[in-house]
């Protein structure tokens, strides 16, 4: 989510030396908790914007929390809409619906997937440094 990426921007900055930075990077952690309220990071998160309130903790956040690193986003969508994602084979249940946007890293197989239509399969490496968009157009069988 961009909201992660914009705090990890301003916590990045805020351990440059701009200390104004701590205050934006915190409400920007707040955002990304509030806008995605099943975060898998969520208590790390938390952990992070405890330790920005605290000045004194400040001095030992980047042994606590290490290397910050930014997040790539992907978008998947589909023509016609409201197709199932199914993340590396998992046939239990959808990872999501189309059109959907979110954090994806590493290499992931795809399966798009709306009953009526030809299944969409994709193969991908998806690089936190980057923004990844998928879309396809859905086949009714002939």
């Amino acid at each position: 989510m961009f909201l992660y990426d914009a705090a990890t921007c301003s916590h990045l900055a805020a351990r440059g030396g701009d200390t104004s930075a701590f205050k934006r990077a915190i409400e920007l952690y707040e955002a990304y908790l509030s806008a995605d309220p099943a975060a898998t990071d969520r208590k790390r998160v938390t952990d992070i914007i405890r330790v920005l309130r605290d000045p004194a903790a400040r001095k030992t956040e980047r042994g606590r929390f290490g290397d910050l690193a930014f997040r790539g986003l992907a978008v998947i969508e589909t023509e016609p809409p409201g197709a199932e994602i199914y993340l590396d084979n998992d046939r239990s249940k959808p990872f999501a619906k189309t059109p959907w946007s979110g954090t994806l890293t590493g290499k992931h197989t795809l399966s798009v997937e709306r009953t009526g239509f030809h299944p969409i399969y994709v193969q991908a490496d998806f690089s936190p440094d980057r923004l990844h968009v998928m879309g396809g157009v859905m086949r009714r069988p002939k």
